[in-house]
């Protein structure tokens, strides 16, 4: 399936009376237990125990979504989030009772709803989630006795691979990547149709019948990952570079953000490499490589924060074009003439890898 056929296909989605499935996380804390859920499709068979983590190695509450197509989730404590799912499902609940699969794993796979056929549009949404990296974890295998020998084909937008198919087979005897599951590595970013952050899941239209089972949705982080080390500046403290936004190169809303910085002039910039030299009164921890520096406009900081937006489609030179898969780190450069010393100091630095 084309990337392109996917994007008309979820816009359709949004046309076709398809109820998505919306996640709003309100809790303040941004943890990883209260960013992520265990969702179980149907309760003909209950729910998994709270001690089963499923292929996402992710033990926790498991929300169990019924005879509706939305339900309230609480988080891996098991804690209210507010946190919304709504799906849209064709068909209603299926079971089987063959296999005859024990425990935890039966039960999270021998119960679910039928999504329909290759005519048919399901789709899910994760909305109101942290910016950051998640792993999606799709459960499309259903019990049977006659194994199904037509598998199933998810599309997930913003991921690093965007399709991928699962769901047929005989019982593999556990949890099996390609059959039981598909996983993703996606994410989160804000769509105009639907307010928030999200992540969105659509099934393929050339693959069928479809079921789905089950659904984990697991907090890796924040964007990137901070390294090196920045001194303090006249503000007393030293200045943390933070991101927000998404590192999605199609949605291009990557925003970078450099405090506490003293009012004034400022820039950011990146590269390949990695180091960690004196430069001015702090350490350049972004190294040129054999690319070079790229330079951002410079702008000025307000309130103690210097921020700018990075433009994907207007890199410095062609040499620093950023695309997807592609690893580069940030830092941030400004003037401090009230510290003394050489008047300007440098923020820490943060990796960050961007995702389709």
């Amino acid at each position: 399936m084309r990337v392109g056929s996917g994007l008309l296909r979820f816009e359709s989605m949004k046309n076709h009376t398809l109820a998505l499935a919306t996640f709003y996380v309100l809790a303040a804390s941004g943890t990883a237990a209260a960013q992520s859920f265990n969702i179980d499709i149907s309760n003909l068979m209950g729910a998994p125990s709270a001690s089963y983590g499923g292929a996402a190695n992710q033990p926790g509450h498991w929300n169990v979504v019924d005879n509706s197509n939305h339900a309230s989730l609480s988080d891996l404590n098991g804690q209210p989030t507010q946190v919304d799912i709504f799906c849209f499902f064709p068909g209603g609940d299926q079971g089987s009772s063959l296999p005859p699969i024990p425990g935890d794993v039966g039960t999270l796979v021998r119960d679910g709803k039928f999504v329909g056929w290759q005519s048919d549009s399901f789709g899910i949404s994760v909305e109101g989630l942290l910016p950051g990296i998640y792993e999606v974890y799709t459960y499309c295998w259903m019990a049977s006795g006659i194994p199904s020998s037509t598998p199933t084909e998810l599309f997930m937008y913003h991921a690093v691979e965007q399709t991928k198919i699962a769901g047929a087979g005989a019982w593999p005897g556990d949890l099996l990547e390609g059959v039981t599951h598909t996983k993703h590595r996606a994410t989160s970013v804000v769509e105009s149709f639907l307010p928030g952050t999200r992540i969105a899941i659509s099934y393929g239209a050339d693959m069928g019948p479809r079921h789905f089972t089950g659904l984990q949705v697991k907090y890796i982080g924040a964007p990137g990952d901070t390294y090196c080390t920045s001194t303090p500046n006249s503000t007393g403290q030293p200045a943390h570079l933070s991101t927000s936004g998404s590192v999605s190169v199609l949605k291009n809303d990557l925003v970078l953000h450099a405090d506490p910085v003293p009012d004034g002039f400022g820039l950011f910039f990146y590269g390949p490499a990695e180091v960690q030299l004196p430069l001015a009164d702090g350490f350049l921890c972004v190294g040129a490589g054999s690319v070079g520096h790229a330079r951002l406009p410079a702008t000025s900081s307000s309130g103690g924060v210097l921020t700018t937006s990075l433009n994907l489609t207007n890199p410095p030179f062609p040499a620093a074009t950023i695309g997807v898969l592609g690893t580069w780190n940030f830092q941030a450069w400004f003037r401090d003439v009230a510290a003394g010393g050489t008047g300007a100091n440098l923020s820490d630095a943060r990796r960050l890898t961007f995702l389709p």
